[in-house]
């Protein structure tokens, strides 16, 4: 189970046995007005959050828009430089890292988008799209082609790449198969297919480099209901053939509840709960977390009609300006005055979950 440690020292042991180990991250951005471009506030996109994930597990991330769930995953791959904090990944520190040193470790993390369409470039066929990260990054072992012009031992000059088209050829079509779309797709545009199957392709440029861990930032919001259920099938299908890491965010309570092993509950920036997928649907801790399990539909009439809704009053604080004490405290049905003045500290519960909460007790 991915863990949330407040201790800096047991997140240092656990690193080694974990392939994502975060510490500590926060992705602040500063707000600047005037001519002279006056620092006026820091938007606390992620604040103080820490987790871990062991090969081959999945990490379900929830909450509400806003809340910095695609901020922290941008974060962990570094697309964002964070503002304070750790982020190892397989034991090797990446949260520092530039240039060169940072682009050996690209192969290594991958993202899915959420938009299909945006994050493809319509001028460019579907072949193209999924070799790009084979031209860009290639094989770590080297150019083979610079050794054998006379390079020094152990040189290499550039990434290994698939240098005849044939090769390149190849593993486009066999990632075009591994995800389920016909090889002959590799010479179409992003604008002939449908919405699933341009995910499908997103998927495919995803897997070019066979990264360890793969940020799925909400990849089947856009698609049908059952286009949805293809893709994450298909993904679960890749996670169990590969071993990949995956941190699935998603607004899906259902699709979070099937894919993940482990789900996190995010809330203005922080993480209010996290616990294995049987702990937190069957019995949710944290009063935000109730909210949103109760607004999931139940298929038995019946049961919904005679159902609790939770419902929360107000609207979510400004990351900018957050509430004193608990950042949910200002839309909670159950804070009392401890809550509106004192932040709520970790706590590791009888069945292993973890929460930040006063009224837990």
């Amino acid at each position: 189970m991915s863990q949330i440690q407040s201790p800096e020292s047991d997140m240092q042991n656990s690193s080694a046995t974990n392939l994502i180990s975060v510490s500590n991250l926060s992705q602040h951005f500063p707000i600047y007005r005037g001519v002279l471009r006056r620092k006026v506030g820091v938007v606390k996109a992620v604040d103080n959050v820490s987790l871990t994930a062991a090969a081959g597990e999945t990490i379900g991330l929830v909450g509400e828009s806003g809340c910095g769930k695609s901020t922290l995953g941008r974060s962990i791959i570094r697309l964002y430089d964070p503002t304070s904090g750790t982020v190892k990944l397989d034991g090797t520190d990446i949260t520092h890292l530039e240039g060169n040193e940072l682009r050996k470790i690209r192969p290594q993390m991958q993202m899915i988008f959420q938009d299909p369409q945006a994050c493809l470039n319509p001028r460019m066929t579907v072949g193209s799209i999924i070799s790009e990260p084979l031209d860009e990054q290639g094989d770590e072992q080297g150019d083979e082609q610079g050794d054998e012009q006379g390079s020094e031992p152990g040189h290499r000059q550039k990434a290994k790449r698939y240098n005849k088209k044939s090769q390149k050829r190849a593993r486009v079509e066999e990632l075009l198969d591994a995800v389920g779309l016909n090889s002959a797709y590799a010479n179409r545009y992003p604008h002939e297919f449908s919405g699933g199957q341009r995910q499908r392709i997103g998927i495919a440029r995803a897997l070019a480099l066979q990264p360890k861990l793969i940020v799925c930032d909400e990849p089947i919001a856009a698609l049908d209901v059952s286009i949805q259920a293809q893709v994450v099938n298909l993904l679960q299908e890749l996670q169990q053939q590969h071993g990949f890491t995956y941190l699935f965010i998603s607004h899906d309570l259902s699709m979070v509840r099937h894919i993940a092993d482990t789900i996190a509950v995010m809330y203005l920036g922080k993480i209010v709960e996290l616990a294995t997928r049987n702990q937190l649907y069957e019995q949710p801790r944290h009063p935000y977390t109730q909210a949103l399990l109760s607004a999931l539909p139940v298929p038995d009439p019946a049961v919904e009609a005679t159902r609790e809704r939770i419902l929360l009053t107000g609207d979510v604080p400004s990351p900018l300006n957050p509430p004193s004490g608990c950042n949910f405290c200002t839309r909670c049905p159950q804070a009392t005055d401890i809550c509106h003045q004192v932040e709520p500290e970790w706590k590791t519960l009888d069945d292993g979950r973890h929460i930040a909460c006063h009224q837990v007790e």
